[in-house]
């Protein structure tokens, strides 16, 4: 059976070879930026290092998911419709987000068309497509190449010859990209500054701050009592094997975390109660969990916690606790 989860260096490698090509695409279309995209051509390139771990945690979690969708294979027995000899599983088409999977079946003597199912049984009947210039039949043919799909269609009546390509890390890039990447930039940075006016109210300019904020309250609490204070929490109910899998410690200290619940709460209960749970715990103190909340699957739930550290930072807590202990 096709596995598609690969080796860690493998996601990097590939990671890598795609900001590689974006890269060397920017520097080479700098001067055709206007002044004020250039300023955040630094930025651009510093989101992709930020982003790798991220990114590459994305596509191990998708592959992991198609290894769990493709174990249910339909129980069926599929036969060529120009021959009808038993067909076989040639590959798979992920829909929905990766939440559905169709298995695609091939024939043995290479006819057409191939058939799909989905994993209950049900086929599902591709639509016929046709020529674009001139509405013909058309002959399709697919390969496979470095992890790719390259599905190719040529007219029978005119000779026109479509290309198409599916796969997982597509490296294309062009201006438009730079353009987008960069009103991205400029809009993340309108609603940071958004966020951080709705939690400072006018009162931040008073000199009495640190009293109306209770900022002295505040527990700042290190990792390690972080660790012990949230695992002694969770195990009281009945969660267990916190572990703190990657931190980071650039402008903030950002801490992703993996728990394991082995009762028989529902993926919907489950991260709920967490959730609820640890901002309980940490309201007093100068960590958050991150807007992203808690992620469920299979009974190991994941998420990130934040750590405010400087004054300005901790106003947003001070003004957190005020809020929700009104």
């Amino acid at each position: 059976m096709k596995q598609y989860r690969k080796s860690n260096a493998y996601y990097e490698q590939q990671y890598d070879e795609m900001i590689e090509v974006k890269t060397k695409f920017i520097h080479s279309s700098y001067d055709k930026l206007d002044k004020h995209e250039q300023i955040y051509v630094p930025h651009i390139l510093s989101d992709f290092k930020n982003k790798r771990d991220e990114t590459i945690r994305k596509w191990i979690n998708d592959d992991e998911r198609k290894d769990i969708l493709i174990q249910a294979e339909p129980n069926i027995d599929v036969f060529c419709s120009k021959c009808n000899s038993k067909m076989y599983i040639s590959n798979h088409i992920f829909k929905n987000n990766n939440n559905t999977v169709l298995f695609v079946y091939d024939c043995r003597n290479k006819h057409f068309p191939r058939r799909a199912f989905y994993n209950n049984g049900e086929e599902y009947y591709f639509e016929e497509l046709r020529c674009t210039k001139c509405n013909g039949e058309l002959i399709s043919t697919t390969k496979e190449y470095k992890n790719k799909l390259i599905f190719t269609d040529t007219c029978k009546d005119c000779g026109n010859i479509t290309t198409e390509t599916i796969g997982d890390y597509d490296i294309s890039y062009g201006i438009n990209d730079i353009k987008q990447s960069v009103r991205n930039l400029l809009i993340k940075n309108i609603n940071e500054f958004n966020d951080v006016m709705d939690s400072i109210p006018e009162a931040r300019k008073e000199k009495n701050l640190r009293k109306k904020y209770k900022l002295d309250d505040i527990k700042i609490t290190t990792v390690p009592r972080l660790e012990n204070l949230l695992k002694t929490a969770i195990e009281k109910q009945d969660y267990i094997k916190l572990n703190f899998d990657s931190i980071e410690t650039k402008k903030h200290v950002i801490i992703s975390f993996s728990v394991q619940d082995p009762t028989e709460r529902n993926n919907d209960e489950s991260p709920k109660k967490l959730q609820k749970l640890i901002k309980r715990v940490l309201l007093h103190h100068n960590w958050r969990l991150m807007s992203d909340g808690i992620s469920y699957r299979l009974g190991i739930l994941t998420g990130r916690l934040k750590a405010y550290e400087t004054e300005d930072d901790l106003i947003i807590i001070g003004n957190d606790i005020i809020k929700r202990t009104k």
